[in-house]
Order: C-alpha cells, then structure tokens, then sequence
C-alpha cells in the first residue's frame, strides 16, 4: 500500500515565500531577519521583497491597522541602513507608505521622518568605506603615538630660550617678533593643553569614524562628518604649529590631522539626484 508524501511543514517554507506574501502581523519578524542577515549577500534582497511588501499593503491593507505596524518599524534600530538592491532603505518605503494611507495617518509621520524623505529624494548617500576610513585612521593613530612616546622632553628647560640657557642678557636681544608673543602667550595654556592633545586627536577621530560609520546615513549627516573630520585636521594643524611641544611631538599631531583630513577625503559627498 502506498503512502501518500506528507505536506511540507509551514516552518519548512523558504525564505523567499516568507517575504512574498507576509502579513501585517509578520513585517516586523521579516525586518528582524533581514537584520540578523544583513551581511549576508541574500541580505539586499530581502530587503527589496519586504520594501515591496510595505508597498503593497500601503495600497490593499486596512490602514487602522498598518499604521502601528508601520511606526513599529520605523522605531527599529537599523531601519535606516538597511537598504535593498536599489538603495532605499525601510525607513523610507515605511514613511512612503504611511503617506500613502488615507487621513489621519499622513499627519502622523514626524517631521525628522519627513526631512529625511526630502534628502534621500534629493540626494543619493554613497556607503561610507568603513575599512579604509578605518585604516586611514588607525595609522595615523599609530604615528601618532610613536611620535609622543618616542619624545623625551626635559620639563626643568621648559619655557626657556636658547639665548637665556646660553647666559646672554635678554635686555641686550632685539624685541621679539609677533610670532614669538604669540608663542609666549599661548605658552601657560600649552602646558595644560599639551598632555591631552593627543588624546583629544585620537577620541576624536575614533567618535568621528563611529558617526560616519554607523550614524551618519542621510545628506546632512554625511555633510556634518566630513565638515568635522576637516575641523579635526585643521585643529590638529594647528595644534602641531602653535602649542609648544617637544621633539617630535608637533609631528604626532601632523599625523592625527592629516589622518582626519584623508578621512574627510575618502568620505564620499552626497550625489545631488537633480544633476546627477
């Protein structure tokens, strides 16, 4: 007697059936697994068949009942850098779709939401390039510390001029140049300021690669990161020129700052979609 074959467990579905045809219930579950997969190269597409989903339902669905499942999401962490094949992310078919919804829902999309539609209509935001932002900075940092270990500054000379350690009579010298006044005066905010200075450099650094890594994903974001990195290195700069440090101490702030400008750099501008 032959048996008839069992029908395949629903637990037993693929991946793709799961995203075709999901419910209001289950978007949330799909973004979840599509998070846990996002470095998985299934991960793009995923996304585009639960962007599609939320497409779909904005127009079939009962709205009551989309609408909280919507702001759920958009609540999730990581619901602006997932993206699908063609860049968009959830975050932004999620806010299309809660627009799309008859009245009131509209209103209820908050106005960070809104703006953040505007810029990704406006602007495309290239992927950052975390491995060689990171390893731009992680030299630098290395230099940097080669640079204020390998000084060994005598702090009893300190603030003393050649002509003074030589035995002249500094009535006899010339008046110093504006250089040297400004050097002078910034000499008491120096000694504070010198031992944290590569500290600062390198916090700094390590915040700014975290911010445009993981955070900085809309126009402005990306703008505000490169803006940044470009004010560390300039600091930087003038830290090396300014600050009384010894040795090679002025080269270990050259190398943090280069490394932040290099960063700004290599920190793709946003793609402005009306001339591209």
């Amino acid at each position: 007697m032959r048996t008839q074959p069992r029908p395949p467990r629903p637990e037993a579905a693929s991946d793709d059936d799961a995203f075709a045809s999901p419910s209001v219930d289950g978007l949330v579950p799909l973004f979840e697994r599509a998070l846990a997969d996002a470095t998985s190269a299934s991960s793009s597409r995923q996304v585009a068949a639960l962007n599609a989903c939320i497409e779909r339902m904005a127009r079939t669905e009962d709205p009551e009942k989309l609408a909280p499942v919507l702001h759920a999401l958009l609540a999730k962490d990581g619901v602006n850098r997932l993206v699908d094949e063609q860049g968009v992310p959830v975050g932004i078919a999620a806010t299309r779709a809660l627009l799309a919804l008859s009245y009131p829902h509209p209103l209820e999309v908050s106005p960070e939401r809104l703006e953040t539609l505007r810029q990704f209509d406006d602007f495309i935001v290239p992927p950052a390039p975390s491995g060689k932002l990171f390893v731009v900075l992680a030299v630098a940092a290395l230099f940097q510390a080669m640079f204020f270990v390998t000084t060994h500054g005598s702090p009893f000379f300190e603030g003393l001029s050649v002509e003074a350690l030589a035995g002249m009579d500094p009535a006899s010298l010339p008046p110093p140049t504006l250089w040297e006044r400004i050097k002078d005066g910034l000499a008491p905010l120096g000694k504070v300021v010198k031992p944290a200075v590569p500290w600062i450099q390198f916090i700094a650094s390590a915040l700014g690669y975290l911010f445009a890594v993981a955070i900085a994903d809309t126009a402005r974001e990306r703008l505000l990161a490169r803006r940044g990195f470009v004010v560390l290195g300039t600091l930087g700069l003038a830290a090396g020129f300014l600050l009384p440090l010894h040795g090679s101490q002025p080269l270990g702030a050259f190398a943090s700052a280069i490394g932040a400008l290099l960063a700004a750099h290599n920190l793709p501008k946003p793609i402005d979609r009306r001339t591209a």
